[in-house]
């Protein structure tokens, strides 16, 4: 009788576990590149984060921040709001 009742209340607990998780990620995701638009090191980004974002059902934002050996990038990935971003560098 108690290993049933215990069985029964960690099912009940489970259950309702699994009824607060929330999908992530739970907003946008930015993605920064620290090359100009229009070249492969744009290109190829964007058609790699345009899949991902279909499978994670969540917009993905492709940013270019070209200009200052990659500073500019370094600062907007890693600065007060960065929750949420990521730094793509290209090996050239």
């Amino acid at each position: 009788m108690r290993r049933g009742l215990i069985f029964g209340l960690t099912f009940v607990l489970a259950a309702c576990g699994s009824a607060f998780a929330q999908s992530y990620p739970t907003k946008p995701i930015r993605v920064i590149i620290p090359f100009g638009a229009g070249s492969a090191t744009d290109i190829i980004p964007r058609i790699v984060f345009d899949q991902l974002s279909s499978q994670l059902g969540q917009p993905i934002i492709v940013e270019n921040r070209a200009g200052a050996g990659g500073t500019i990038l370094l600062h907007v990935s890693f600065g007060p709001d960065s929750s949420f971003n990521v730094a793509f560098f290209w090996p050239l």
